[in-house]
């Protein structure tokens, strides 16, 4: 690199010589330095290396020993992986970053994941959040302007090696699911995004609980938690009409006599049970109900049933160019242009079905759950409800489902070893 000193007084630009030449000690200092200035200390880095930035966002493949210790050394101050495509700083402690959104009047986007979001192997839906949504310029922009970001890891993810006993090995993880809360300053949650969106999507929704951030911040509590049941309620009502509209479109039938995706746990209230709302907004009372029955009518839609509605739904789940070039350098060496390009078609078309799948029925879940006042205020407790009841991977499940009771492996210990 073609150092050249930092525009403020800082000096750090001797510290990333130092850890730009392997001194792990120096990279460690300089690393724990920025990050205590938060978004502002990894602003300074990239800012820094902008040339070299846009040179790896080029050609990432070809990046040079200097660049990949660039890479390494961004990630690490970002606390991302990848982030040299994303430019965005996550705080890792809640507590930083609720003074972080006080100070800069900014609402939290707070992701839990399986695994580390600076780590490659991370569960399988946040390292898509990598690629698609903060790689994606419009949604990393809007993410710097108008949020603090945090994230925190539920618990390890689960990882896969098949050894294929001719050299050949692969790598995978299994299993987990990531959602990101939106959270006001002090860290109430206001909504909450499970699984996987298109960028569209995911910036829109993003758009639209910021707003809503803004407006409860005038009420004290109890009007607060009563404003944010209305807003849950309403928007249900409007989700559900958008659900029937796209299924309508794609000629899909949602058949009563069809099983439910989600099933609420023992004892959870649905919209019909719960009369809060229904004393204070008789208006909305009926067709709450209404809706809740239908999101329980959604069944295991067989897939080709998701696509077309996916197909009928308005958000595009195209890439954008930054995250076009991240998707191609994650395919092997030896793949053919053509064999990328199919990949990411399929991927799109994935990932508009994911798109569909969450805010039709996960999503919508979640808005019952505010609306009747049965997500739980504090967010711990929340995403505990979440991992339990939406995603069926409850912290008392050591296994995450992948060893069930009944079954019956016939290994030693049923293959299971506990260190």
């Amino acid at each position: 690199f073609a150092l050249t000193p930092f525009a403020d007084a800082s000096g750090l630009d001797r510290s990333i010589s130092a850890a730009l030449t392997a001194d792990r000690a120096a990279t460690d200092q300089l690393v724990a330095q920025l990050r205590e200035q938060g978004p502002n200390g990894l602003a300074a880095l990239t800012q820094h290396f902008a040339t070299d930035l846009a040179a790896i966002r080029q050609s990432p493949r070809t990046s040079s020993p200097d660049q990949q210790r660039l890479r390494a050394l961004i990630d690490a101050t970002a606390a991302q992986k990848d982030a040299a495509f994303s430019e965005l700083f996550w705080f890792t402690d809640v507590e930083r970053a609720k003074a972080a959104a006080a100070a800069a009047g900014k609402p939290i986007l707070s992701l839990r994941l399986l695994g580390r979001l600076d780590e490659e192997r991370s569960c399988a839906n946040s390292r898509f959040f990598r690629t698609v949504l903060y790689a994606n310029e419009s949604v990393s922009g809007y993410l710097r302007d108008h949020f603090i970001l945090h994230w925190e890891s539920v618990r390890p993810v689960p990882k896969i090696t098949i050894d294929f006993g001719d050299g050949r090995t692969m790598e995978r993880t299994i299993t987990g699911n990531s959602i990101h809360y939106v959270l006001d300053s002090t860290g109430r949650p206001i909504d909450a995004l499970p699984g996987l969106y298109s960028p569209a999507g995911f910036l829109s929704l993003l758009k639209r609980t910021e707003a809503v951030v803004g407006t409860l911040a005038a009420f004290n509590e109890s009007s607060f938690q009563r404003n944010l049941r209305e807003y849950h309620a309403k928007t249900l009502l409007s989700a559900d009409e958008e659900r029937r509209s796209a299924f309508a479109k794609a000629g899909v039938a949602e058949a009563a006599t069809r099983r439910m995706v989600v099933t609420p746990a023992a004892g959870a209230f649905s919209a019909a049970e719960a009369g809060v709302l229904a004393k204070s907004k008789r208006v909305v009372e009926m067709p709450l109900v209404a809706a809740t029955n239908r999101l329980r009518q959604l069944s295991s839609i067989t897939d080709t049933d998701w696509t077309k509605v996916a197909a009928a739904y308005p958000p595009t789940a195209a890439l954008d160019a930054n995250s076009r070039v991240l998707f191609a350098s994650k395919q092997p060496a030896d793949k053919t242009s053509e064999a990328v390009q199919a990949a990411l078609t399929a991927f799109e078309r994935t990932l508009a079905e994911d798109t569909a799948r969450n805010e039709f029925v996960l999503h919508a879940r979640l808005h019952e759950w505010f609306a009747t006042g049965t997500a739980p205020a504090a967010l711990a407790e929340l995403n505990e409800k979440v991992y339990t009841e939406l995603f069926l991977t409850p912290s008392s499940d050591p296994w995450l489902g992948l060893a069930p009771a009944d079954a019956y492996s016939a290994l030693e210990g049923d293959g299971l070893v506990r260190r």
